[in-house]
Formats: structure tokens, C-alpha cells, sequence
């Protein structure tokens, strides 16, 4: 599960590493004196990651890393842009042209300002301290807004539609004032501003980097008394409680679980003391579901004797409860059974469960496991056994139990090798996104070797008439398990309303390569439809040129596709159109009529940076052909949204005004007086709200709830001032 940035670091003053995903897609390199060829310098490419962290791990502590740092023992090494680095795979020994990206001095000052201080002593946050004030050296003619060094990371987004978390990538930046900035899809979601070492909040999911903010004081450098959390511009009533003066939760706290957002409104309940938590019960939509037994931590802050978990997936459709016993070692042991609790039913059913090895706490004997994806719309368990040392053996079945009936029948599975417990032979797996609108399974071999080879074909069973159609597939290269030749996959979002698919070739290395075209077929149609594509760069595999794309969530009722352009290094840049097919017939068209006038749908990439700016039309989140809401607004060069932003409702085919509101030009929060509507508004739910944000971006006194259907308010919400 996704992290935080914070966490990807693994800071601590003992050791420095680099963000594992910096590691994945940057090669570091060494320019070294070679005596005996007059003083020419060579470079050569380092070319395994463990060399990388090897290297990184000689200073052990903040002050060595400082006095490197002034001695300027890190100006020869530097980082190769991703287009270098398959060049460096291919050509190991060569000497290659490179343009350096990051300054090492730089680079391990912009690490140092967004590492996690894992000490309580204030003396490691002076040194932190004074390393962050060394100043950075600036390239001549560089330009504050465009010249960004973001990393990605990949975040967790629940898709409302899929009923699901899906991997969305993100982008992080830690600028020249100290300001921790996150963009998603071109623009800034969150700048958390004077960043410092004791804002290490933890984000596991977008909804949290837009919206989570813990409200308090800090005194001698610890949080103290009572911290509240606000969440999307409000303070969440009784969220949050006191910590002692050392530092430490105390008393009952009200909590958020792991993977809170505005679709899984779970809290934890519990008294907290030092080095102990007695978590009593889990509220969840203002509902408290009592948990028997509760837990306690050990001394050492590890679960010790009975427990009952909650699943880390935890919501409406995901009430999953773990029942079983920690050692005094915080390990797993003995007996687990595993309960869920269906949607409009009271009582808790036993869905699997097994054993742990004493000692080791691995999984051993005859197990019932649940599928990462289970729901109630996807009841779906694993049924198999594990030898003694943990590793999964022989056959294992899948089984999945269909909407509104009681009975699992078999649908998939396979064997694992009795000894390396790896796959082999014929396996029935399900897509990742397996649910009752998408039944989707794929088949084909794995070799001795655990990998697939040959061909895999993707089937579908609808959930209306239970016939099985093959719509997908493609082979795998004998050795290495690349995809190789023509593929037909599946969107992200397929289902029997979203059947989206993407038709071109992977290469020898399974990179996709040149022209991949998009198509669609609608429940109400026989034949499918071209509704987009574009290239793949054949060396790269990355996105390049011309693209037509659909629509993260493209259905009959929402189709809407993105026309614009990729530069070399598969960065959007220049005018991109949002294109609306508003009757169905194929005919895709970008102008809005607004009043008198005609409005392009779309706007702008920086052609340096890849994030919006100026003037933008966009969609509202819940656009589709009941709700054909747009926002018209502008964005700085930081991506940042700013000033006023409009709110346009089509009625009558022409879109008129119906909501507004500003955003600070500083920080880009909502401030002042906001129309906004209802997250649920449709043409037959016109409901709106209107009130006022103070200067902190927080909603304040009274919000009036209007239905602009009947022009009627129909009530209203205090907020604190």
C-alpha cells in the first residue's frame, strides 16, 4: 500500500538510502580520472541498485554527510535522465554523452529537507537544521516555475464506479522555499507550506495529500495537547485528542484508520497511554461496531494476546474482521479466523481462516484466504494448503460466490511446485479488477520456472445470461516472460458498461511499440468502435506525438476522450481538447455553447514542466449525460488553481453559470464566498451549497443548502468559526 513519500525515503542518521522508485528509473554514475590516458575523464555506469545503496550507506551520520558536502566530495557524480538509461543497459562499457540532471551536492540537500528526523534529541534537528540553510547552488538563467526536478511515486485512489483502489502516479517536489508541493494529472493537489521536519504526516491515498491536515502546537519541537483534524476544509467533530508534553498520545482518542477517504469513513476508538493501546471499538459512519476482545500493546509497542484486526481494505463493501492471537513477540500465532459482515445484514459470517506456525508465525496446513480485490460484489477466497516453511503447495482453487447467492463454485485456479512453491502448468487466474459487472478471468502455462510463456486469453462471463466470450489475449516470449507480438488488453476500467479496449504490438523486450488504438462497444451495440490511440516509442515503450485518450471512466453515458500531444519524454505539452460524443453516434465534439458564445472544453500543458496552465474548461468529477457540469478557471506556472473559477450547468443545451468561488494566489485554497454543489447532483438532484472558506481554506458559519430545481433552500450547516 502507498506509503508517503516519507516512508519511501527510509531516513533515519544512521543510514541514507535513495526513494526506491529514484532508484528504478535513474542510473548513478561515477566520473573518474583515468592517469594513464593523460587526465581524460571517463564515465561508467554503475550498473546494479544495490552498488547504488552500497555507496549511499558509507556515511553514517548527518554530520560526515555535512562535511562531504562542504568539501564538495559529491560534485563528480550525477544522475542520468530516464532516456539514457536503456542506452546504458545496452551499451555497459561505452562511454556515453550524458546531460547532467542533478547536482549531487543539490540532490542530497533536497533528500536531506524531506527526510524524518527518527530521534527525539534536539540536537539531530539543529544538524538537520543547518544542513537545509546551506545555501544551493542555482543555474544560470534557470527559471523558478519551470525548471522542477519532480520524482513519482505511485498513490491509491478509490474509484467510486469500480469499487476499488486503483495505482495512480503522482509527482513530488520539495522547492527553493522549503514548500513540499504534490501534483496529480498536470496540477498541484496539495503545497504543504513551511515544510518542515515535524510535519511528517503520512498520507495512504490521494483523498489524504488533498485533505488531511492535523490542527495543533508544538512545543520543544513535540506535538502537545489537543490536536484536530481537518479534513477537505472542515474539522471533523471529536476527531483527534491530546498528547502529553512528552509527546504522546494520551487519553481516548478518535482516530482515522490507514486508508480513510471520503468513501471509507472509518475511525478508530480507543484509550491510549504510554507504550499502551486498548482499541475498544472501530466507528464507522457514525456507527459503532463492537470488536470482542479488542487489543493491547507490549512495552515494545507490539500487539500482544487476543486481537481482532480489521482489514486494511476496510469499507461499506469490504467489512472484513481478523480474529486471533499475538505472542509476546508481536507474531501471529495459533488459530485466525476470518469474518465478514454483508451489507444490510446484522450478523458477522465465518469466510476462512488457518493456522500459524508457532514460532515463526508462517502460514501453515489447510487455508481459506480471501482475494486482494474481495467484496460483496466479488466474493472471491483462495482454498489450498501451505508446507512448513510458509510456502504455498500443490493445488490451489478459486472460488467465487455470485451476487445475492450463498454457494462458492469453483472458477479458476491451479498448482504450485511442491518445493520452490512457485506456479506451474495450466492456470485460470482473475483480472485484478474481478467484479459482478466484470467477470474476467485469463488462462494459459507457466513453465518450471514460475513464468508465463505462450498464450493467455482473456474471457468474460456476463452476469445477466452467464455465457463465456473470449475478448482478449496475447502470447508470452519462451524464456523471459516478456509480451511479445499483438495483444488485445483490457482498460484499467472494463465492464459490461465500460468495454474498452486497446489493440496494438509489444516488441522483443515487451515494450509496447508503435500504433495502439483504442476501442469501445457499447451495451447497445454488436460491433466495436474506434474511439482513440497513438504511438508507443519503439526503443522507450513510453507515449510520444498525437493521442487520443478515453476518459479514466468512459461509458455510453460519459463518453468523452482527451485530444492533444506527448513530447520525447511522454510529457503532456501545448493545447489539449476535451472532446464530448454528447449523442452516442461516434461524432466527438469540443465546443460548449455557453449563452451566446462558444467555449473550447480543455486548456494547456507547460511544454517544459507538463502541468496546466492558464485558462482551463474542465470536467466536474461526476460529469456524464444527467450531469453536464464543466469548471472554467485559470492555473499559474505552478499549477496551481487561482482566483476566480466558475461553475457551468448545461440547461436548455446551452451551460449557464451555477456555481463560483476563489482561490488564493499564494497557495491555491479556497477562500471567501463558494457556490458548490452537491457530490450527488444530477439533473434530477440540483442540490447546491453556498457559504463562506476564512483565510486558512477552512469552511466557516453558515452553509445553505439550496435546490436549484425548485429554487427552494432546504437546509443549512454551521461550521466553526
Amino acid at each position: 500500500m502507498f506509503k508517503s513519500v516519507f516512508h519511501c525515503l527510509s531516513y533515519s542518521f544512521r543510514k541514507i538510502k535513495l526513494l526506491d522508485i529514484f532508484i528504478q528509473r535513474s542510473m548513478l554514475t561515477q566520473t573518474n580520472q583515468n592517469k594513464k590516458n593523460s587526465g581524460a575523464k571517463q564515465k561508467s555506469p554503475i550498473q546494479k541498485r544495490v552498488a547504488c545503496l552500497r555507496w549511499i550507506s558509507l556515511f553514517t551520520n548527518i554530520c560526515q554527510m555535512q562535511e562531504k558536502i562542504n568539501k564538495g566530495e559529491f560534485l563528480n557524480f550525477f544522475f542520468l535522465d530516464q532516456s539514457n538509461i536503456l542506452k546504458c543497459q545496452s551499451i555497459k562499457y561505452a562511454s556515453i554523452n550524458s546531460q547532467k540532471i542533478i547536482h549531487q551536492n543539490s540532490f542530497f540537500l533536497l533528500r536531506l529537507k524531506m527526510g524524518i528526523c527518527n530521534s527525539n534529541q534536539q540536537n539531530k534537528q539543529k544538524e538537520i537544521k543547518q544542513i537545509i540553510q546551506v545555501e544551493q547552488p542555482v543555474p544560470k538563467n534557470s527559471n523558478k516555475e519551470t525548471s522542477k526536478n519532480f520524482e513519482n511515486f505511485e498513490c491509491l485512489f478509490f474509484d467510486q464506479y469500480q469499487f476499488r483502489w486503483l495505482k495512480k502516479k503522482c509527482y513530488i517536489e520539495c522547492d527553493q522555499d522549503n514548500q513540499l508541493i504534490y501534483l496529480y494529472n498536470g496540477y498541484m493537489v496539495r503545497l504543504m507550506k513551511k515544510f518542515s521536519l515535524l510535519e511528517n504526516e503520512v498520507f495512504n491515498n490521494l483523498e489524504q495529500i488533498k485533505y488531511i491536515e492535523w490542527v495543533g502546537n508544538f512545543e520543544n519541537l513535540r506535538r502537545v495537547s489537543k490536536w484536530k483534524l481537518n479534513w477537505n476544509g472542515q474539522i471533523l467533530q471529536n476527531v483527534g485528542g491530546y498528547y502529553s508534553k512528552s509527546g504522546q498520545k494520551q487519553g481516548i482518542w478518535k482516530d482515522i484508520m490507514k486508508n480513510f477517504c471520503s468513501k471509507v469513513l472509518v475511525f478508530e476508538v480507543g484509550q491510549m497511554e504510554i507504550h499502551l493501546q486498548q482499541q475498544n471499538n472501530v466507528l464507522y459512519k457514525n456507527k459503532i461496531y463492537q470488536i470482542s476482545g479488542g487489543g493491547y500493546y507490549n512495552q515494545q509497542s507490539q500487539k500482544t494476546g487476543n486481537w481482532s484486526d480489521l482489514s486494511d481494505e476496510f469499507w461499506d463493501e469490504n467489512q472484513i474482521i481478523y480474529n486471533g492471537y499475538y505472542n509476546n513477540q508481536g507474531i501471529k500465532v495459533g488459530r485466525w479466523n476470518i469474518v465478514f459482515k454483508e451489507i444490510f445484514k446484522s450478523q458477522n459470517k465465518y469466510i476462512g481462516g488457518g493456522q500459524y506456525y508457532c514460532s515463526q508465525g508462517t502460514k501453515i496446513g489447510r487455508w481459506v484466504e480471501l482475494w486482494e480485490g474481495f467484496k460483496y460484489e466479488a466474493k472471491v477466497i483462495y482454498l489450498g494448503e501451505y508446507n512448513l516453511k510458509g510456502i504455498k503447495i500443490g493445488r490451489w482453487d478459486i472460488m467465487y460466490c455470485r451476487y445475492n447467492e450463498q454457494e462458492y463454485k469453483q472458477i479458476g485456479g491451479g498448482t504450485y511446485d511442491s518445493s520452490s512453491g512457485i506456479k506451474m502448468g495450466k492456470w485460470v487466474e482473475l483480472w485484478e479488477a474481478f467484479w459482478r459487472e466484470s467477470q474476467v478471468t485469463y488462462i494459459g502455462e507457466y513453465n518450471n520456472k514460475g513464468i508465463k510463456v505462450g498464450r493467455w486469453d482473456f474471457q468474460f462471463i456476463s452476469d445477466f445470461d452467464q455465457i463465456t466470450v473470449q475478448i482478449g489475449g496475447g502470447s508470452y516470449d519462451s524464456t523471459q516472460g516478456f509480451k511479445i507480438g499483438s495483444w488485445v488488453e483490457l482498460d484499467e476500467g472494463f465492464n459490461c458498461f465500460q468495454n474498452v479496449t486497446n489493440i496494438g504490438d509489444y516488441n522483443k523486450n515487451g515494450l509496447k511499440a508503435g500504433r495502439w488504438n483504442i476501442f469501445f462497444k457499447s451495451p447497445f451495440d454488436q460491433e466495436y468502435k474506434k474511439i482513440g490511440g497513438g504511438i508507443y516509442d519503439s526503443f522507450s515503450g513510453i507515449k510520444i506525438g498525437k493521442w487520443i485518450e478515453q476518459d479514466e471512466r468512459f461509458v455510453y453515458e460519459k463518453q468523452v476522450t482527451y485530444n492533444g500531444e506527448y513530447n520525447i519524454n511522454s510529457m503532456k505539452i501545448g493545447r489539449w481538447d476535451i472532446m464530448y460524443d454528447k449523442k452516442g453516434n461516434g461524432e466527438y465534439n469540443q465546443m460548449l455553447k455557453l449563452s451566446l458564445k462558444f467555449l473550447s472544453g480543455g486548456g494547456s500543458y507547460n511544454t517544459t514542466t507538463g502541468i496546466k496552465i492558464g485558462r482551463w474548461v474542465e470536467l466536474w468529477e461526476g460529469f456524464q449525460y444527467s450531469a453536464k457540469v464543466t469548471y472554467v478557471g485559470e492555473y499559474n506556472l505552478k499549477g496551481m488553481k487561482v482566483d476566480k473559477w466558475d461553475i457551468m450547468y448545461e440547461l436548455d443545451k446551452i451551460y449557464k453559470q451555477i456555481g463560483f468561488g476563489m482561490y488564493d494566489c499564494i497557495y491555491g485554497i479556497k477562500i471567501g464566498r463558494w457556490v458548490e454543489l452537491d457530490e450527488k447532483f444530477l439533473d434530477g438532484n440540483q442540490i447546491i451549497y453556498y457559504g463562506d472558506y476564512n483565510d486558512k481554506g477552512m469552511k466557516v458559519g453558515k452553509w445553505v443548502e439550496t435546490d436549484l430545481k425548485i429554487n427552494k433552500q432546504c437546509g443549512e450547516i454551521n461550521y466553526e468559526n
